[in-house]
């Protein structure tokens, strides 16, 4: 079994996420996204510009392809 708790690691901390909590199960699949969840000001968006989502999910995506198939799911949804 490949395990990639290094890389893993890595992208937490270089996404600000190191103290996030670990789960089994990394979403509900019956969770509801919806637009009611988007963003809605102008300084919400401001903020969001600082943050490189797409770079975080294309490591996810990378996780997802070579050792944990588990996240693809979410991986999809964020998407």
């Amino acid at each position: 079994m490949l395990l990639q708790a290094v890389y893993v690691n890595t992208i937490l901390t270089r996404f600000h996420m190191q103290d996030t909590k670990h789960t089994q199960t990394p979403m509900n699949p019956e969770s509801v996204l919806s637009m009611d969840q988007c963003l809605s000001t102008h300084t919400e968006c401001e903020d969001m510009k600082d943050i490189p989502y797409q770079k975080a999910i294309g490591f996810l995506m990378y996780v997802a392809v070579s050792t944990c198939p588990n996240i693809t799911f979410v991986i999809s949804t964020l998407l």
